[in-house]
């Protein structure tokens, strides 16, 4: 059970908010990362899944921390 609290004590939560250029959002995500640079990666990955987005916005906890856009073309 100490391993297990240790686990989740080390993880941080972030929101990921996937939106389309009207502003609307169609999937969100709450989720468990080590760091921002694998919270970073995640945003990436959603983004390459839900193709009707143009970004997808990184929260933590109330902050906009980052935001991961689809190149121009």
């Amino acid at each position: 059970m100490h391993a297990s609290v240790w686990v989740e004590a080390s993880l941080k939560t972030f929101t990921f908010l996937c939106v389309r250029a009207d502003g609307g959002v169609p999937a969100m995500e709450l989720s468990l990362w080590p760091d921002e640079v694998s919270a970073q990666t995640r945003a990436e990955q959603l983004l390459e899944e839900h193709t009707t987005c143009d970004a997808v916005e990184i929260w933590d906890e109330d902050a906009l921390f980052s935001q991961v856009s689809r190149p121009e073309a």
